[in-house]
């Protein structure tokens, strides 16, 4: 059985999340909290508290961003059939 590196696949998550959202136009700053952050294991895996701050909030880039989330591949993060 192999052996899972939760730092690991928690940086790869996080990375993927910045890269995404990063690339909004109008995105300043990117920041996520919460349990997923706190914990030392997986547990707030389905819940990742993230905070966008944006110049100025509308449809367009609210989309944009749900959008690059819903594009994140979660298998390139480390966990397969999750």
């Amino acid at each position: 059985m192999r052996q899972i590196d939760i730092f690991k696949i928690k940086q790869k998550i996080k990375d993927a999340i910045s890269s995404r959202l990063s690339s909004v136009s109008g995105v300043l700053s990117i920041t996520l909290v919460g349990s997923f952050i706190d914990s030392d294991n997986l547990a707030g895996i389905s819940d990742i508290d993230t905070i966008v701050v944006c110049e100025k909030l509308n449809d367009v880039i609210f989309n944009q961003c749900t959008e690059q989330i819903k594009s994140i591949d979660i298998s390139k993060c480390g966990l397969e059939g999750y």
